[in-house]
């Protein structure tokens, strides 16, 4: 279960202004279709969070939090109207399933459910993807930056309240709470970023903050309730789990983690060495690590990371042929190629050799998954990774010691996804 954070608030602004901006009642309200969609996306997939928050099998624990699901599904609802008559008819009973499941108090699981069926009926019927990641990794000191123009006079610097806290009722959340937001993400921090928070003086950003400001904003104020990240974090990981540092450099597989799940896959990773009295400091490191400042702009990680995404899809090819789809092998195949060339231009000025070998290997690997027997599709795929597994040594010693983890490295950009 996500429990969001609560009520953030931005600027002094008045609640009514705060009320109409996330509402969309404000001149220059979205028109776009497909912004209007990600708009939507956002407020159903809070409003459904608000409600895990508020109500416990079947039972409600929070009035507040469950009055705010309410607000935020009659936003969502409203925001529909702005996708245009065929894509707003497709998503209106799916709304209208959701206000009834909220109303007669349903489980959280089927709610969920209805709200993936949402955000698919979004992303079929416009052709788009719903939760854009930042082109690059996004600044600390970028978000620390935005906070102090936009965020500091409500929450605070150390964000449990600033000098015009007092004057707003609801308050603004106390974003210093570790307990309370510890199964929070930075893509729960920017929905609310983007929509703003019903019946709050909060309004959304979407159009006043640039996309990369507000991913910045939303890591800086997911960091406020952790400690200092733990000194030596990143030589600690490199000894203990070099696969915890891979993942956690690659800010989509963090984006969209909780701090209870970056801890759990830290003392997964780390055993007896991620003792008691550390994980909330070294958890700390880990919601950072995929900033610019820390570990996501290492091109030896972003290296090593393409290898293993490309070594993925080598093995998603095999699956394909043992289920006799041939032709889904071989775009598979296609895939892992195109992922690889990230870093083929790097490569190749590296060591033109190690390049080369990469393109024929994938070439014998599209033939034999193409007609080939069993024995020689293993063969073509062990070529395949090996090939791979050199052309990142040649960019960089360091990183050939982290592709022994290639292999099993899943990428989570999926798992955040709501």
């Amino acid at each position: 279960m996500i429990i969001i954070f609560a009520r953030l608030c931005a600027l002094g602004l008045g609640a009514v202004v705060g009320l109409l901006a996330a509402s969309g009642t404000l001149l220059g309200q979205e028109t776009d279709p497909v912004a209007a969609a990600g708009r939507l996306a956002d407020i159903a997939t809070i409003a459904i969070a608000e409600y895990a928050d508020g109500v416990e099998n079947g039972k409600v624990i929070r009035v507040e939090e469950l009055n705010e699901a309410r607000l935020f599904l009659e936003q969502a609802r409203r925001a529909a109207a702005q996708l245009g008559p065929e894509a707003g008819a497709l998503v209106a009973p799916i709304l209208v399933r959701l206000q009834k499941g909220v109303n007669d108090l349903g489980g959280e699981s089927e709610l969920r459910e209805q709200l993936m069926e949402l955000r698919a009926a979004l992303e079929v019927g416009l052709g788009v993807s719903l939760d854009l990641l930042p082109e690059e990794p996004p600044s600390l000191a970028r978000g620390a930056a935005v906070y102090s123009d936009r965020c500091v006079r409500c929450h605070g610097e150390s964000g449990s309240g600033g000098p015009q806290a007092a004057a707003f009722d609801p308050p603004p959340a106390d974003l210093s709470d570790s307990d309370g937001l510890r199964r929070v993400s930075v893509l729960d921090f920017l929905r609310k970023v983007n929509v703003g928070v019903a019946g709050t003086a909060m309004p959304g950003f979407a159009e006043s903050l640039a996309a990369e400001d507000r991913w910045a904003v939303a890591l800086y104020a997911a960091t406020l309730r952790l400690p200092s990240p733990t000194p030596g974090a990143r030589d600690l990981l490199a000894a203990q789990c070099a696969r915890c540092l891979l993942v956690l450099s690659d800010f989509a597989s963090t984006a969209g983690a909780s701090d209870d799940s970056l801890a759990a896959m830290l003392g997964l990773g780390l055993g007896s060495a991620h003792a008691d009295s550390t994980p909330a400091a070294i958890t700390a490191y880990a919601r950072v690590a995929g900033a610019s400042e820390f570990l996501g702009r290492d091109p030896a990680l972003q290296a090593a990371r393409v290898v293993a995404r490309s070594k993925t899809l080598v093995h998603a090819a095999m699956a394909a042929v043992e289920e006799g789809d041939r032709e889904l092998a071989d775009a598979r195949a296609v895939d892992a190629y195109l992922i690889f060339e990230e870093i083929e231009t790097r490569v190749r000025a590296r060591d033109a050799g190690a390049a080369a070998r990469v393109e024929a290997a994938f070439a014998e690997f599209r033939a034999a998954v193409a007609t080939a027997a069993d024995v020689e599709q293993h063969a073509a795929r062990r070529e395949v990774e090996g090939a791979l597994d050199g052309a990142l040594d040649r960019l960089t010693a360091r990183a050939s010691g982290l592709v022994l983890f290639g292999q099993s490295v899943v990428i989570m950009g999926e798992c955040w996804r709501r």
